[in-house]
């Protein structure tokens, strides 16, 4: 049979399901006119043509599986005085889309992928297994009818028999899920948030009880301009307030929330009196040198691991040594040069800017040196007569200026206004005689290890 004739069940009003053959290509005009019980209809893939009125009046139309692979062609009145307005649409996923916006279609209440169907036994496609969906799956055994194949096979064997009815109704008596665990609360870690823009924080989620049969979560944010989460880590975008949701995916609707302002911080400010800029870096900077007045005034010159400034930079005065480079007390990762400690960055009590400026100021280190001159632009200026190097950041365009100070070394001064030196906190592991600096001579600049007698400039940093 290639066609099913024009009403063919037309006013067959006791006739509740029906799949059709595979074998149907043309359901005729008015087939199933005034089928009052029709809940559910199975299409086949071999249709291609429905004709008119063929689903007037189905008033009672709840789900229609359509498997074509094209769309059949069909008149707009097709479903007239139906209720597809209330029924599920069925349709395989790749034409999900289409069917959509496909009129008398897209007129169906819900359409989802025939992959979505609801579980077996649902005869009747309400979500539950009750005794209606019992008794028509007994009325499609004895009327030896395949019925709805997909939903009424229980096990899965291709046709209808004793043994999918007693499934149904053991399902029927012993519910899925009657013995889970559900979700019952969410505590999160912080109930809510100030972030930076560009920060990073990571929130946990407490599930009660702790026996949950499905204890997994699904993290999600209302704003992902301002915030986005992924497993609990928030990530700051940009300026504003997102709602991070953290919620249950058992089904039990359980969820918490946490409120995320983010604002952009500022780029300058002040710390124990001292002023800072914001670079952009992995540490603020300093606007002058330890001892200067201004930005561009070389301040006070300093030994490395020395907090005091004097007027005779040589190893015969140098704290931490006997008189000589090879009697070095403290810092020391070789005995050729004196006792070992294998202490490679300054401690407090020896950080100048520490000990001078107090709080959270301490020298830089050998890799935040580096960074400051990877990631920004040097250029080689003047200001008010003195020279030096602006420092750019290529992240935000804020600025510092580097005098060029040249260094002490005995009681002299040595290429002021010239060249560009500043200590960092990190030893020279290869030369314990000296420590990690910047050394940059007017339009060069470079990063080299110097001796740790000689008297140079320093810049502080805080986080």
């Amino acid at each position: 049979m290639t066609t099913l004739g024009n009403g063919a069940f037309g006013y067959c009003t006791s006739l509740t399901s029906i799949e059709i053959p595979n074998s149907v290509t043309t359901i005729g005009d008015a087939a199933f006119y005034g089928c009052t019980s029709l809940t559910s209809i199975e299409i086949p893939n071999s249709v291609t043509t429905i004709g008119g009125l063929a689903f007037e009046r189905c008033v009672s139309l709840k789900n229609m599986y359509c498997y074509a692979e094209n769309i059949p062609a069909t008149t707009s009145d097709v479903f007239d005085n139906s209720s597809i307005s209330s029924a599920t649409l069925h349709v395989p996923q790749s034409l999900i889309d289409e069917y959509r916006t496909t009129a008398p279609w897209s007129e169906f209440g819900t359409i989802v992928a025939i992959e979505e169907i609801s579980q077996k036994g649902d005869m009747d496609g309400d979500g539950n297994i009750t005794v209606a969906d019992i008794t028509q799956l007994i009325e499609i055994y004895l009327n030896e009818s395949n019925g709805i194949n997909e939903i009424a096979d229980l096990d899965g064997d291709g046709s209808i028999t004793v043994s999918d009815i007693t499934q149904l109704i053991e399902k029927y008596l012993n519910p899925e899920g009657e013995n889970e665990i559900p979700v019952k609360s969410i505590i999160l870690s912080v109930p809510a948030l100030e972030m930076a823009k560009g920060e990073s924080e990571q929130m946990s989620a407490t599930v009660s009880p702790t026996d949950a049969t499905n204890p997994a979560l699904q993290w999600s944010s209302s704003n992902t301009s301002v915030a986005t989460v992924v497993d609990g880590l928030v990530t700051a975008i940009g300026e504003g307030t997102a709602i991070i949701t953290c919620a249950a995916t058992d089904g039990s609707g359980v969820e918490a929330t946490c409120k995320v302002t983010v604002t952009t911080p500022p780029t300058t400010g002040t710390h124990n009196g001292h002023e800072w800029v914001d670079l952009g870096l992995s540490v603020k900077w300093a606007t002058m040198n330890i001892g200067a007045y201004s930005p561009e005034d070389y301040g006070d010159y300093f030994a490395w691991g020395e907090t005091k400034p004097k007027k005779d930079y040589s190893w015969g005065t140098y704290k931490w040594c006997n008189g000589s480079e090879n009697s070095l007390t403290k810092y020391c990762t070789d005995s050729k040069y004196g006792t070992i400690d294998n202490k490679v960055t300054l401690e407090p009590e020896d950080d100048v800017i520490h000990v001078n400026w107090g709080g959270i100021w301490r020298m830089p280190t050998g890799e935040e040196l580096d960074e400051l001159q990877t990631k920004c632009t040097w250029t080689w200026t003047t200001i008010n007569g003195l020279s030096g190097f602006k420092v750019i950041s290529k992240t935000n365009g804020e600025s510092i200026f580097l005098p060029a100070g040249g260094y002490w070394e005995g009681g002299s001064f040595y290429l002021t206004n010239r060249m560009v030196l500043y200590w960092s906190s990190t030893l020279d592991t290869s030369n314990s005689n000296n420590a990690y600096s910047y050394w940059s001579f007017e339009n060069a600049v470079n990063t080299y290890n110097n001796m740790r007698y000689v008297g140079m400039s320093v810049r502080a940093v805080c986080p």
